[in-house]
């Protein structure tokens, strides 16, 4: 014979709640660890074989921080475990500044993970997405999305990860890291526009 335990909240001995089940048997955890942050305004600031941080402080949003980890002095977010397993996932968007000017050539984007505030900018990307998107000519290109997704054990308290881009381009020219298909695009498209194109996502899985 089946065994029914009847419950609707389940919590540590201390008083904090961990599980809540409503009458419908849908399950809420409070302490569930999810992050989202998303560009809203093209960063326009990239160099030549520049590495240019994602400045989501500055041109960005946060959509989902259901700890409130997001630290806006180093653009980045601090895993709420020391040892917590979690899905990382990212999307850059690139593009040259004018579409009547097509100047990308070599592409890249990563993240890096810091438990020090990441006192170099060059910290050893861990992952990433790249590509030479130029025809056997070597025509350059107006614009490109990278993203990649990983599983990250983290190893240390205070452990933090952020986004970084970089560009080689034809003859040093400018190059924007943009918030939408519209701008990646560089059409007049209003439609597109809704559709984000870079952003940093984790989720904890264990």
């Amino acid at each position: 014979m089946a065994s029914i335990i009847g419950v609707e909240t389940l919590q540590h001995t201390n008083g904090t709640t961990a599980m809540t089940i409503n009458s419908s048997g849908s399950i809420s955890e409070p302490n569930k660890e999810y992050f989202r942050v998303k560009l809203t305004t093209k960063q326009t600031n990239g160099t030549d074989l520049g590495h240019l941080l994602v400045n989501f402080a500055s041109n960005g949003t946060v959509v989902y921080d259901t700890l409130g980890n997001w630290d806006a002095s180093t653009n980045s977010y601090q895993f709420g475990s020391s040892d917590g397993v979690y899905i990382i996932h990212f999307s850059v968007g690139l593009s040259s500044p004018t579409t009547t000017t097509e100047v990308l050539r070599d592409v890249a984007s990563y993240v890096t993970f810091s438990s020090d505030n990441f006192s170099s900018l060059l910290d050893t990307p861990t992952f990433g997405a790249g590509g030479r998107p130029v025809d056997e000519s070597n025509g350059d290109i107006g614009g490109v999305t990278l993203s990649n997704s990983s599983i990250f054990k983290a190893t240390a308290t205070g452990m933090k990860v952020r986004l970084t881009a970089w560009v080689n381009t034809d003859g040093g020219g400018a190059w924007t890291i943009t918030k939408d298909i519209n701008e990646t695009t560089g059409s007049n498209e209003s439609t597109l526009i809704p559709a984000d194109v870079t952003f940093l996502e984790i989720v904890r899985i264990a």
